[in-house]
């Protein structure tokens, strides 16, 4: 595995909320068209989201790596902020994450803004309560998968991390590191799990932000028809990677995040107003 140096990286604090998921391998798929201006953000944010965990509750089973081809979409509206909170996010993402939920590592595809300026399509990584990464932000294109992964890592200090990587578009041979996108395993208490997701956070029953995807466009996570892209995980570190089993699912509160499981290897999603 190699790394690289991405075009561009901008660091933000945000402390990102999330009810159920860490990411270890991903790939997207990104339109570059104009983001859309959405409405204002309301007073305060609403963390919501649809995805799955694996290996499913109760199984003895702990997930040390995940990934899949995503094939995201760059349209939806996220909503505008002025002033008050810090970002307004709408994300699809793979990762990993502990029993409790307390801790994650997630890398993704985001549509996102920052406080105050303009809206962007790009790379993402984050850790619990850590500044996450966007990069190659104005570089994604629509219909291209960009291969995503989130899994354990040894340092040469014997030191094991869990790390996101962007492995481009073709397949996952060659990767970069997200930096920041990283905890120690040690932090992982207990058996963990690998996750996708699609999340915002401000959606809940006002249905704020629109996720990305539309009714005859989705997002796509995995892949039906086997390869590559194939929504997977390591039952080992640095073991082989094999395909999702049944997994644990989230509703989201919002009824327009629609999400269609087409086989234990891809999920779709959307946004029915799109």
């Amino acid at each position: 595995m190699t790394t690289s140096t991405s075009p561009r990286t901008l660091w933000r604090l945000i402390v990102v909320g999330l009810s159920g998921c860490l990411v270890a391998a991903l790939t997207v798929v990104i339109s570059a068209t104009p983001a859309s201006a959405g409405p204002p953000c309301p007073g305060s944010s609403t963390f919501d989201e649809t995805g799955a965990a694996w290996p499913a509750t109760g199984s003895s089973s702990s997930a040390h790596g995940a990934r899949a081809a995503i094939t995201a979409r760059l349209d939806g509206a996220i909503c505008n902020l002025d002033d008050g909170a810090k970002y307004s996010t709408a994300a699809d993402v793979v990762g990993l994450r502990s029993p409790a939920n307390s801790e994650f590592v997630e890398g993704g595809v985001v549509h996102y803004q920052w406080k105050g300026e303009a809206a962007e399509y790009c790379i993402w990584g984050q850790e619990t309560g850590g500044t996450p990464t966007l990069e190659h932000c104005g570089d994604l294109s629509g219909g291209t998968q960009y291969f995503i992964k989130t899994e354990e890592y040894q340092e040469d200090s014997g030191q094991w991390d869990v790390v996101s990587w962007y492995c481009g578009t073709s397949d996952f041979s060659t990767c970069e590191s997200v930096p920041v996108a990283f905890t120690l395993r040690s932090a992982f208490s207990g058996m963990q799990k690998g996750y996708e997701a699609v999340w915002t956070n401000y959606g809940g029953s006002g249905c704020t932000s629109q996720i990305m995807g539309g009714s005859s466009n989705h997002v796509v996570i995995g892949n039906s028809s086997g390869g590559t892209g194939v929504i997977a995980y390591q039952e080992s570190a640095n073991g082989p990677w094999v395909p999702e089993d049944t997994a644990v699912n989230w509703v989201p509160t919002c009824s327009d995040y629609q999400r269609t499981v087409e086989s234990d290897t891809e999920v779709d999603s959307h946004d029915s107003r799109l």
